[in-house]
């Protein structure tokens, strides 16, 4: 008993000097870090180097290209730099953004203080300045401060009602509320603005996709307070749950033909039309099995990787459908992707009754 209490004490105290260890690793990280940032600005003030001969517009262009591929840390040295170059000259517009690009890469790196502190000294050169209120509300969305939020956001689509981001900021932050009609009609804005569709960095997909993806899911939120009722009242609005149920279904398919890479909006479209498929499913006659099957087909197309679908597509031809060749393939498919000892029993079987039928498999 001793001996257990004493290696326990014993693991503590190494468990103690490990964090302690890893604690003085991340403050090292830290500090190496700005070590490097302080070096690269510090020479730039006493050893000028050639590009700073080259234009403002052209050391500008380089950070962006640094920021756009989010290699952060050498895009701050730049900006910092072109602060540094242009802060006893009258460039205003020039000097605002990079300060509002600092920012935006202290907001990046999690440090939301040192943000809002530089935010503000941008703010001294033009606090109206859309992308600087944007980013305002983001810093203060990622700090809880919703209403603040709110408050910069809406001020920028006042400005410029075509800002799409903003439209899709003030539809999550609804949509977070519960304010349903408010976030449908922001999203709606979001991907009504959003032509280009443009992959800005740092963000899953473009705002346009992501506005699909999240007015589907206030759709389902929707739908959940029906699902809630009565079956009285279900069966009465029966109609707009269909409705609103295609909805959700058509935005995640735009989202995906948009760019079939979205992965979470394609993976969501593939859970609706699996639920879809099973109501359909659980209908009379052959119409019904024909358009479960159609689905199911969906789902094969969007990922070939789903064993379920295949499985279905399997079971509907060979039970309902009366085509055991066709059958035969869907299970043939599923079991290339898992070797399951039921699937090859329905492959034999099937195999069995094609021969029997003097049918030749494919």
């Amino acid at each position: 008993m001793f001996w257990k209490s004493d290696l326990g004490a014993k693991t503590i105290k190494q468990m103690k000097k490990t964090r302690k260890w890893l604690i003085y690793f991340e403050i090292f990280v830290v500090l190496t870090f700005f070590a490097v940032i302080f070096v690269n600005v510090t020479r730039s003030y006493t050893e000028p180097s050639l590009e700073f001969e080259l234009g403002l517009e052209e050391l500008i262009k380089e950070a962006d290209q640094l920021y756009e591929i989010q290699d952060l840390p050498r895009a701050l040295v730049k900006y910092w730099g072109i602060i540094n170059k242009t802060g006893s000259q009258k460039e205003p517009k020039n000097l605002l953004h990079t300060r509002i690009r600092v920012s935006e890469i202290y907001f990046r790196s999690n440090w939301n203080k040192d943000a809002l502190d530089h935010l503000t000294r941008a703010a001294e050169l033009d606090r109206n300045n859309t992308d600087l209120r944007l980013l305002q509300g983001k810093l203060y969305k990622d700090n809880g401060q919703r209403e603040l939020a709110a408050q910069e956001f809406l001020a920028v689509v006042n400005k410029d009602s075509t800002n799409f981001e903003a439209h899709y900021l003030l539809g999550v932050l609804f949509q977070g509320a519960r304010q349903f009609e408010q976030a449908i009609d922001k999203y709606q804005q979001a991907i009504k603005y959003d032509r280009q569709m443009i992959h800005q960095p740092f963000e899953l997909a473009p705002v346009g996709q992501l506005a699909r993806l999240q007015l589907s899911r206030t759709y389902r939120q929707i739908l959940q307070s029906y699902q809630s009722s009565d079956e009285e009242s279900e069966k009465s609005d029966s109609d707009e749950i269909e409705r609103i149920e295609n909805q959700a279904i058509t935005l995640l398919e735009d989202a995906v033909d948009i760019n079939d890479k979205f992965v979470e909006a394609r993976q969501e479209l593939i859970g609706l039309l699996y639920k879809r498929a099973s109501i359909l499913g659980r209908g009379e006659g052959v119409r019904s099995y024909d358009q479960a099957l159609d689905v199911y087909q969906q789902i094969v197309k969007l990922n070939p990787s789903e064993i379920d679908a295949w499985q279905w597509i399997g079971q509907i031809y060979r039970s309902f459908l009366d085509d055991p060749k066709a059958a035969l393939e869907a299970y043939q498919e599923a079991y290339e992707l898992e070797s399951d000892v039921g699937i090859l029993a329905e492959i034999e079987t099937l195999k069995d009754e094609i021969k029997k039928m003097g049918l030749k498999e494919q």
